[in-house]
């Protein structure tokens, strides 16, 4: 019988950043006091196609053959808006026996769909991907490149004149521009939605509250989000009923930049 060969997951620990984190302000600080964004590994997926199950139990077969590797870039002071796929680049993704695992022939590259932002945009989270496995007897993964991230330092609050939560009703919040799609009942569960169109970057937003006739306010959570050629529709939620008409305010991050965070990873893997 035909040795099997499954897939080798092994977590890795994500580097400490020896950096002073200065919070507590929404102005922008010093450029001589602001932490560097720094990339580190935080785990690797390998596998190979398995040519038979095991006592009739499904095998990883069907996934066929490829690598992972998860990245996170940290910012200490927070401020990730997203990164630039298309400028971001990497230099060499290769195993310790100098297999590449860059496929030249792909269209988009070795950085995977599905990034994410995470820890109120402390941290950006990405993967490295190939249809390609190590060579047998590779001890390693090294990956070495660059991510173009976008971190902004600076906040800013804007808050639209008290609307009418009426159906397709326009709502401006200083540059920010949205129309009212829905409001009531939640579908699911207790509470109230708000679900608004807009166009604006849904990246660069922190926050969105509501302000009542009386001054409370109701702070509103995203939900969830269907984008689709450069429009989103946001569902936001909150346990309080806003009534009839509300005025809705927006916190956003103000003048990002790109900054450029090289990356250098050497992976085990610990196949034989």
């Amino acid at each position: 019988m035909k040795a099997l060969r499954a897939a080798t997951i092994i977590l890795l620990p994500t580097l400490a950043l020896a950096a002073v984190v200065i919070t507590g302000s929404a102005r922008p600080l010093q450029a001589a006091a602001r932490a560097r964004p720094s990339a580190s590994a935080t785990g690797i997926m390998i596998n190979y196609p398995i040519a038979e199950d095991v006592d009739g139990m499904p095998s990883l077969a069907f996934q066929g053959t490829f690598s992972r590797l998860a990245l996170v870039v940290d910012s200490p002071e927070g401020g990730i808006i997203g990164y630039d796929r298309d400028t971001s680049k990497v230099t060499r993704f290769a195993d310790s026996a100098g297999k590449s695992l860059i496929d030249p022939e792909a269209p988009f590259g070795p950085f995977a769909f599905g990034d994410r932002i995470v820890q109120n945009g402390h941290r950006l989270a990405l993967e490295l991907e190939s249809p390609e496995a190590p060579s047998p007897g590779a001890t390693s993964v090294l990956a070495t490149g660059t991510i173009d991230v976008s971190i902004a330092h600076e906040k800013r609050i804007y808050t639209s004149e008290p609307a009418p939560l009426e159906d397709y009703h326009g709502v401006q919040a200083g540059p920010i521009q949205m129309t009212i799609k829905s409001y009531g009942k939640a579908n699911w569960g207790d509470g109230h939605e708000l679900r608004v169109v807009t166009t604006a970057s849904l990246d660069a937003i922190i926050q969105w509250t509501a302000i009542l006739p009386d001054g409370s306010r109701v702070p509103l959570d995203r939900r969830s989000t269907m984008s689709f050629d450069g429009t989103s529709d946001v569902t936001l939620a909150c346990e309080t009923d806003l009534g009839e008409v509300a005025a809705i305010e927006v916190e956003t991050w103000h003048d990002p930049k790109v900054r450029h965070v090289p990356f250098k990873i050497v992976a085990s893997v610990g196949l034989e």
